[in-house]
């Protein structure tokens, strides 16, 4: 047998002696962790009743996917499972203790800030660049808290604070050009709304004001002023030269009052209205006129009227003038003629002597101008009738009676030319013996 041969012999001799020895000097089996009644990681449950054993034959009550169950300082704070204050139970899956100033296990700067510091953030209370919004950024930077707020940088912009991603950050911004809006028309004249800008406590504000733009005269329409209408109005209602008036109103925008006025004594100066205009022209007031006779108390009249101007306006004087007085009455401006009564014959006389009879009328005229044409006279006898005539008084007869005795009749009348009067009868008794 070679060396090599014999060392191989020798090599497995040694082992096997090895073996046996084992055997011989080993120690009792030690008793399960999870059925020995201890409770072998001191979280106060034993045996079975640990979380951290799955059942009797388990050798340890520790869990290896618990971190308050497997036996490690897993968020390094020097404390173990159970005995450290993150853990609530052995079956708490996070050993970490938010609050005790250490960033341990699963805490984060998400879930554990007081641990593990502040994350920067960003938050804005008026919701971005808005600058009519008064409003602050607030978070934290470099694990220190902030609040940025707007403010006014003058009186015409702001600092406006908004957020960029996790980070405040501000902007400068104009809050606006004062500026007129467009003209309307308000109370009959041009108006335009003036918005003034400016900023007041961190935000951006704008005040309207109404602004009187252009006064207008005749009214206004579309923010524009209207131009100016023509307008007339007369006071005596027309081409009136008999009552003083005046016009008045607008001519190319200017106002006017035009008066009615004496040209002289014979002649007006009217004013009227014509499609909107003052016009005038000079009127004849008229000729003086005698006007025709007619009666006032038993007189003939008529009336002058005497045409002129006066005061603006023509005018006529009306003055009576006296023609002549009526002795009878005035009738539709004539002097009646007088009435023509019949003469009145008032009485008869006679005179025998030697046989003559002289006989004598006495007759009157009523109507007082004693023109009596003739009387006549007629003696009745029983043996002749006499009629004589005569025209003058007075009126006088001579009758020879030839010694003639008895009874005589006397008729009588007188005539003016229109009229006979009464007849006036005597009756008589001759005497002639």
């Amino acid at each position: 047998m070679d060396k090599k041969g014999k060392m191989l012999v020798f090599g497995v001799f040694l082992l096997a002696l090895i073996l046996v020895a084992s055997f011989a000097f080993a120690a009792p089996r030690a008793v399960k962790a999870c059925r020995d009644g201890i409770d072998n990681d001191g979280d106060g449950y034993i045996d079975s009743a640990d979380p951290g054993c799955a059942n009797k034959n388990d050798a340890s009550e520790l869990n290896p996917a618990i971190e308050c169950d497997d036996g490690s300082d897993n968020d390094g704070d020097s404390a173990v499972d159970y005995n450290d204050a993150g853990c609530s139970g052995p079956t708490d899956t996070d050993e970490s203790n938010c609050g005790d100033s250490v960033c341990e296990g699963g805490e984060t700067q998400g879930n554990c800030p007081a641990d593990c510091g502040y994350a920067d953030s960003c938050a804005d209370s008026d919701g971005g660049i808005t600058t009519d919004t008064f409003g602050w950024t607030y978070g934290y930077i470099n694990n220190t808290n902030y609040t940025d707020y707007d403010y006014c940088y003058n009186i015409g912009s702001v600092v406006e604070y908004y957020c960029n991603g996790d980070y405040s950050v501000n902007t400068w911004r104009n809050c606006g050009t004062d500026t007129y809006g467009a003209d309307y028309c308000y109370l009959g004249d041009v108006y335009a709304d003036y918005t003034d800008y400016a900023c007041l406590s961190g935000e951006c504000d704008s005040t309207v004001t109404p602004t009187l733009q252009q006064e207008c005269d005749y009214g206004c329409t579309a923010g524009v002023c209207d131009a100016p209408v023509d307008t007339c109005s007369d006071t005596d209602g027309g081409f009136m030269p008999w009552t003083y008036g005046w016009t008045y109103g607008a001519y190319n925008g200017t106002n006017y009052t035009s008066y009615d006025y004496c040209v002289d004594t014979s002649n007006v100066f009217e004013f009227y209205c014509s499609g909107g205009v003052s016009y005038g022209g000079s009127s004849f007031c008229g000729n003086d006129t005698d006007g025709t006779d007619y009666c006032y108390n038993g007189s003939v009249y008529y009336n002058f009227t005497d045409h002129g101007c006066n005061g603006g306006a023509c005018d006529i004087d009306v003055s009576q003038i006296w023609v002549e007085d009526c002795d009878y009455g005035c009738t539709a401006g004539v002097c009646d003629e007088p009435v023509n009564e019949p003469p009145v014959l008032e009485d008869i006389s006679w005179d025998a002597t030697a046989g003559t009879i002289t006989f004598t009328a006495f007759a009157s005229d009523p109507n007082g101008n004693e023109t009596i044409d003739w009387v006549n006279m007629s003696i009745i006898t029983t043996s002749y009738t006499f009629s004589p005539y005569d025209t003058s008084a007075p009126y006088t007869w001579a009758f020879d009676s030839g010694n003639y005795t008895g009874n005589a009749t006397i008729r009588a009348q007188a005539y003016d030319g229109e009229y006979v009067s009464n007849m006036r009868i005597e009756h008589l008794f001759i005497d002639n013996s």
